[in-house]
C-alpha cells in the first residue's frame, strides 16, 4: 500500500495551478495508485478467507482428536493426546492470525476509501478554483 506522503504529493500536484498538464493527465498517477491499493486489498481479502478456512479445519481436527482420546485406552492414547495438543495450539495460532489479518483488512480498506474521497475532493476543489478564475 502506498504511503500517505505519495498520495499527498499526487494531490498537491493536482492542485498546482502552474502545472502545464491537463487535469486528465494529473489523474492518471492517482488512478494507478488506487488500482494498486485496490489490488492489495483484494489480495489481503483472499488471504483472510483462506486463514479463516484454516481456522475451521484446525478446530474440527482439534475437536476430533480431543474426543477420540477419551475412547482410546492403549499406547495410541499418548500419540492421540499429542496430536490433539498440537491441533489445539494450531487452532489458537490460526485464530489469532485470522483476527489480526481481519483487522488489517478493515483498516486498509477504510484508508483506501478515505484516500479516494480525498482525491475526489481535491478534484472538486480544482474545478471550483477554475470556475472562480473564469468569472
Amino acid at each position: 500500500m502506498t504511503t500517505k506522503a505519495n498520495i499527498g504529493q499526487e494531490l498537491l500536484k493536482q492542485m498546482d495551478d502552474t502545472s502545464a498538464e491537463t487535469p486528465d493527465c494529473k489523474k492518471i498517477p492517482m488512478m494507478r495508485i488506487f488500482e494498486r491499493d485496490t489490488a492489495g486489498v483484494r489480495r489481503l481479502k483472499r488471504i483472510v478467507i483462506i486463514f479463516w478456512l484454516l481456522v475451521v479445519i484446525s478446530f474440527i481436527v482439534a475437536c476430533t482428536y480431543t474426543l477420540n482420546v477419551r475412547g482410546i485406552k492403549n499406547d495410541l492414547q499418548y500419540f492421540s493426546m499429542l496430536l490433539g495438543g498440537i491441533a489445539t495450539i494450531t487452532f489458537q495460532a490460526m485464530f489469532l492470525i485470522s483476527v489480526i489479518l481481519t483487522i488489517s483488512l478493515f483498516v486498509r480498506s477504510r484508508s483506501l476509501t478515505m484516500h479516494q474521497v480525498q482525491a475526489r475532493l481535491a478534484g472538486i476543489e480544482e474545478q471550483l478554483k477554475k470556475i472562480c478564475q473564469d468569472k
